[in-house]
């Protein structure tokens, strides 16, 4: 639940389109009708001024609205039911008519009917919010305002209530691969590594609450600062997760299909306890934190194909990671140089699956220079072919 507010920017009142040509055209009759001397032409001219001071009467009525936002969940799939609830508060004592709103959702406006709000009370009005497609929906902020019958005249106040509806990608129900191991003498050396007691990682600085029998005092008398011993397990299950996002191999269709699998196959390995490391070629994390990022969903949500005129450094990417465990990478290339490339990782990963998201083409598996490699059109179909192999 979010409830965000931001300080009121009233607009004042605005003479609309057709405001302006009622005015123009009074004016224009009436000087007329004057110069003519034709009462024929005052008559309308009069009737638009009246008409005109009416709806600024009308537009003038109290916009003091305070509004609030609140929505539950904050993270959803794509597709599954999400609504806003907007709670507009008269502060003041004299009775607000019924206004419009104007929300804002991923830049686009949605206009709802606010009811009249006594002196003191609140309205709310529901709104459902769109999850056809993955990303960050960005809500607000809230507009009121109020337009004359007429349509000449309007007013609108700037109100803030302003929030962010993360939709994630579907996730298929996938089986938990089995990973090997990858054995590593030396030990991992990232700060991400898992504690343990196996093997010896590396040394840093002590910190309230370590273990005192870790210190290592040798290197402690040498550099006047306390240090510790690092351990690590380098059996730790852990499966590394890339999603290939060179543009050349993906239509939108496709892409959102490559991005469910990577989710579905996520969420398997994680299930059984597996450390998952994303890796999303191209993705600048900083910003993604800034955004609000906190989970790999999250990530999956914001993903994108990268520029075309920007080369991705896909197996840099790969060479970067901490290796051991299973290596799944999904993809829309076709190329076979691709699963060349990919058997190379086998010294550092075990298994090492490719997915392959292609447009028509036929579900099929199977294992070339130590790679499997599952190939399907859809992200339902990929994630059954994955299945049906782990079961084997």
């Amino acid at each position: 639940m979010i409830p965000e507010e931001a300080a009121p920017r009233d607009h004042g009142l605005h003479l609309t389109g057709a405001g302006f040509a009622v005015l123009g055209g009074s004016v224009v009759l009436g000087v007329a009708g004057w110069l003519f001397a034709m009462p024929e032409l005052v008559a309308p001219a009069v009737a638009g001024v009246v008409a005109l001071i009416v709806a600024l009467a009308w537009v003038a009525l109290p916009l003091g609205l305070d509004v609030t936002r609140r929505f539950r969940p904050e993270r959803v799939t794509v597709d599954a039911p999400a609504a806003s609830l907007l709670s507009f508060t008269n502060g003041g004592r004299i009775p607000v008519p019924g206004l419009q709103a104007v929300d804002r959702v991923a830049g686009r406006p949605l206009r709802v009917a606010v009811p009249g709000v006594a002196g003191g009370g609140t309205a709310s009005v529901r709104t459902l919010l769109p999850t056809d497609r993955r990303g960050r929906l960005e809500l607000g902020p809230v507009r009121a305002e109020r337009v004359d019958p007429l349509g000449l005249v309007n007013r609108w106040r700037a109100v803030g209530a302003e929030g962010i509806l993360w939709v994630w990608p579907r996730v298929h129900h996938a089986e938990p691969l089995a990973t090997g191991v990858v054995i590593d003498l030396e030990g991992p050396v990232t700060d991400t590594a898992t504690e343990g007691t196996l093997t010896f990682s590396g040394l840093r600085e002590y910190v309230a609450g370590d273990d005192l029998r870790r210190i290592h005092w040798p290197t402690t008398a040498r550099t006047g600062t306390m240090m510790v011993r690092t351990h690590v397990d380098t059996s730790q299950p852990r499966a590394t997760l890339v999603l290939d996002t060179r543009p050349a191999g993906w239509d939108e269709s496709r892409f959102e299909h490559g991005i469910e699998v990577v989710a579905s196959t996520a969420e398997a390995f994680r299930r059984v306890g597996h450390a998952v490391d994303l890796r999303i070629p191209g993705e600048r994390r900083s910003e993604a934190s800034r955004l609000g990022a906190r989970t790999d969903l999250d990530r999956l949500a914001l993903a994108v194909t990268g520029a075309a005129d920007k080369k991705l450094d896909l197996f840099g990417e790969l060479e970067r990671s901490d290796g051991g465990g299973a290596l799944v990478l999904v993809t829309g290339d076709a190329s076979p140089r691709l699963l060349a490339t990919l058997a190379q990782q086998r010294r550092r990963f075990a298994p090492v699956v490719l997915i392959r998201i292609l447009d028509g083409a036929h579900v099929r598996s199977h294992r070339t220079s130590g790679v499997l490699e599952l190939t399907a059109p859809t992200a339902v179909l990929a994630v059954a072919t994955w299945n049906r192999e782990v079961r084997r």
